[in-house]
């Protein structure tokens, strides 16, 4: 019931949020601000119950019986070493996704400024590394990729160039 109270929720605000940008309502900068500033505030406060996890104040566990006691959503928890361990939500996708569009789409985050943009990338950054996800971490793989293809000029010709020389 909980799993599906949650899908109903996520299908409701998409198309709220969709029906909300085609009609012009609010505009993307400001969603794309929303969800950047939501995320980055999720970051910290995952990256600081981590670090309390990981010095010995607040144990993993307490941190996931809270979270599922308040939310519903059971953490996935994993064993790195006895002092670490992974902790993630649906969330840390958001977060990916978030870091994909900053590396892949740099200029929509204009609105940041070179310096903050820096900071806030790093910040994301190790929150995802945290999570030890081998998903985010190819999903990452492939925004630097796109970024380095964009930069580079590389057409698919050259990239098949590319292989074709070293098979």
């Amino acid at each position: 019931l909980d799993e599906s109270i949650l899908f109903i929720t996520y299908f409701f605000s998409t198309s709220l949020l969709s029906i909300i940008v085609i009609e012009k309502i609010v505009n993307t900068e400001l969603i794309l601000k929303s969800i950047f500033y939501s995320s980055l505030v999720y970051a910290c406060i995952k990256l600081l119950l981590t670090l309390l996890s990981f010095v010995n104040i607040l144990p993993i566990q307490f941190t996931s019986e809270f979270i599922f006691q308040v939310f519903k959503v059971q953490p996935m928890l994993f064993p790195i070493t006895e002092n670490l361990s992974r902790l993630q939500l649906a969330n840390d996708y958001i977060i990916c996704f978030v870091l994909f569009f900053m590396i892949s789409m740099s200029d929509k985050f204009k609105f940041l400024g070179r310096n903050k943009l820096f900071i806030y990338f790093f910040i994301l950054l190790f929150c995802v590394l945290v999570s030890f996800s081998r998903y985010m971490m190819i999903v990452l793989f492939l925004a630097i990729s796109f970024y380095i293809v964009n930069s580079f000029k590389f057409t698919l010709e050259k990239i098949l160039s590319f292989f074709i020389f070293f098979l």
